[in-house]
């Protein structure tokens, strides 16, 4: 469904396109892996650079370089950035982001298939189609979309942004990370999604889950945003954590239940995911930008 900012009900409606959503995420996802260890992760990051730079508008397309040694191996990952500057530069920061490389279950596996439509293919599609439809806008604060690289090994990529963020001196309001949001367990799970964040109860993460539920369901009518007590699932993170630490509010959104025969497997492949569902994911953040910083 479109929807109309507020508070400015005059200006045109968006609505994400599941067409071009589900052509990046297939993109990603013929790429054989995008193991931190192989080739497939810079082919990964040049689609995803292109696909920024190809929205045009006001986007200020970067690509942020961090070393990283994994498995015996040293490399130069790259997290691949597109701000949107902001009018008012006492209103901070906004990031959306995802991670882009994939895994099987073995994590030092360079070279086994791993699709990763899923996990996470699904997340990085939806940032990419919001930075397409808010870029030629004025936000108040600035809107960082941000690829991720290397979350399956220690969410480092999200590491290296926070330290480099830190060091220039950004304060981020919101963080909205978005993991594994094509809804892989079929139909029972078209109408929900999870969001996760630092308890306590009032904490500012947990605030911005429940500011999120709130506009989400405005945006998205009979779409249930369900925000969860916990940082993340038993034993699992994603790169909302590092800017929980950083002190940022921070939530991850994730569908709500995972079919975990999928997950880092040669299986994670685009015909089990939503396209869709990915479409609501992306239409409900739209909603909530929208409300929040124009």
């Amino acid at each position: 469904l479109p929807v109309t900012p507020s508070p400015h009900p005059t200006s045109p409606a968006m609505e994400a396109s599941v067409s071009r959503i589900a052509a990046d995420i297939t993109a990603l996802a013929v790429i054989p892996t995008r193991h931190v260890n192989s080739p497939g992760i810079q082919q990964a990051a040049d689609h995803i650079e292109a696909q920024f730079r190809a929205a045009g508008g006001g986007l200020e397309v970067r690509s942020e370089e961090f070393p990283l040694t994994w498995a015996g191996i040293s490399t130069t990952q790259r997290n691949v950035i597109a701000a949107l500057p902001g009018a008012d530069p006492q209103a901070g920061y906004i990031l959306i982001g995802a991670h882009y490389d994939s895994r099987t279950g073995d994590l030092r596996d360079s070279q086994s298939l791993a699709p990763g439509a899923n996990d996470n293919a699904s997340g990085v599609a939806a940032v990419i189609e919001l930075a397409r439809l808010l870029a030629d806008s004025t936000p108040q604060a600035t809107i960082v979309f941000a690829a991720f690289a290397a979350e399956e090994v220690g969410h480092v990529g999200s590491d290296a942004y926070v330290q480099a963020a830190l060091g220039r001196g950004e304060t981020y309001q919101a963080v909205i990370v978005l993991d594994i949001i094509g809804n892989a367990a079929g139909p029972s799970g078209e109408g929900a999604v999870r969001v996760f964040s630092a308890p306590p109860d009032d904490s500012p993460s947990r605030r911005l889950a429940e500011q999120i539920e709130q506009m989400g369901e405005t945006a998205v009518p009979a779409f249930d945003v369900q925000v969860q007590s916990t940082l993340d699932r038993p034993g699992r993170y994603s790169d909302h954590v590092p800017f929980t630490d950083a002190g940022f509010p921070a939530v991850r959104l994730i569908e709500p239940t995972e079919d975990l025969t999928h997950q880092h497997s040669p299986s994670d492949t685009p015909d089990r995911v939503s396209m869709e569902y990915v479409g609501r994911i992306a239409q409900m953040v739209l909603g909530w930008l929208l409300a929040s910083s124009f």
